[in-house]
């Protein structure tokens, strides 16, 4: 009977400690936001995910024993290495967010933000660029891609022997740089062309003073904006793509190495 509570003590542990894990991804994915996955949904996802992989650990002792005070530090190395993997892919969205804000404030198009109903605070353009995000990466498979990192992650570092570094914050800054780049990569177009249209616009006015450039300008610029969006989508989509996958190699490199300086440690 001892022995029979000891290995039922052993795989409720294990299970907590995929869930965990599984569940700070889940957690910061933007996929999964409230606006498409209330939390009840969210946390049944990671349950499912999690006893699929907790049977695999069963039998190994991996997992550290003792009271919740000394399972707690562990727990959150679990915690924080499910959260990184969703801020990757959060980065990468709020990249994409940021480039249709700075095209919305460009080109004035920020004044229908005024009478939005949700008062979020998000520019439209920033929503569509976010959403339009979300739905390249869940086509193009990035989303199974993602889940069979999150499964090697197990294999580097089974659940309870976590180790946490100096590198994976750096690994965030370079994943947020690489966010930063796709803004600029993603806008650069669209606000060229509202650069020379803003120049041109100028030079009629002085031009000709007695048309009313200022009145026309903001419907001008509007329309410049949304047709280059539009000539641009496409591109758009190849641009986060390949960014996307940049990100993710410079992950999983970085946890594989951190996974292999733990076990080398033990």
């Amino acid at each position: 009977m001892s022995a029979l509570v000891d290995l039922s003590r052993q795989q409720v542990l294990v299970f907590l400690f995929v869930l965990v894990r599984v569940g700070g991804l889940t957690l910061a994915a933007p996929a999964l936001d409230a606006r498409f996955a209330p939390a009840p949904a969210r946390l049944l996802l990671a349950a499912a995910v999690a006893l699929l992989v907790a049977p695999v650990y069963w039998q190994q002792p991996t997992v550290p024993d003792g009271d919740l005070l000394e399972l707690l530090v562990p727990l959150c190395r679990e915690a924080v290495l499910g959260l990184v993997l969703g801020l990757a892919l959060l980065f990468l969205v709020a990249g994409m967010r940021a480039a249709g804000q700075a095209i919305g404030q460009l080109s004035g198009m920020t004044i229908a933000d005024m009478v939005s109903p949700e008062g979020s605070g998000a520019t439209v353009l920033g929503e569509m660029f976010a959403l339009l995000a979300t739905a390249v990466f869940l086509l193009t498979g990035g989303h199974r891609q993602w889940l069979a990192g999150l499964l090697d992650t197990f294999a580097w570092m089974p659940p309870g022997q976590v180790g946490i570094c100096a590198g994976l914050t750096g690994t965030l800054s370079e994943v947020a740089a690489h966010s930063f780049l796709l803004a600029i990569r993603v806008a650069a177009p669209v606000l060229l062309s509202l650069v020379v249209t803003a120049l041109a616009l100028g030079l009629i006015g002085r031009l000709a003073p007695q048309l009313n450039v200022l009145a026309s300008g903001l419907g001008v610029n509007s329309l410049v904006a949304l047709t280059a969006v539009s000539l641009s989508l496409a591109s758009v989509a190849w641009v986060f793509q390949d960014q996307s996958q940049a990100t993710m190699e410079t992950i999983w490199s970085a946890i594989g190495a951190l996974g292999s300086g733990s076990l080398s440690g033990r």
